[in-house]
């Protein structure tokens, strides 16, 4: 990471960013963070702590996990929760 970190401060202050490089880091953390690498096919992100941090573009796919379900969509979960709950019981005597 430290290398290609070190890459891209290289090709900002190429551009003309010298002034202000250390300011960069976060942006470019996180660019590096989120991008896929070729070789795995996963970004850093996900190989390091098993998720991949949510980007504003993120809003624009509508790709974004409702965390507040409806309480219908909640029960709805619970009864098959609980419906394959008694099934294993079932299979299990």
């Amino acid at each position: 990471m430290i290398q290609a970190l070190e890459e891209m401060i290289k090709i900002f202050c190429a551009y003309g960013f010298t002034h202000d490089w250390c300011k960069l880091i976060p942006a470019l953390k996180l660019a590096y963070m989120t991008s896929i690498n070729d070789s795995t096919g996963k970004t850093p992100a996900m190989l390091e702590k098993r998720w991949n941090p949510k980007l504003p573009v993120d809003n624009l796919k509508k790709t974004l996990i409702d965390i507040c379900p409806t309480s219908l969509i909640f029960k709805i979960f619970l009864d098959k929760v609980r419906h394959h709950a008694n099934q294993s019981m079932t299979d299990a005597f």
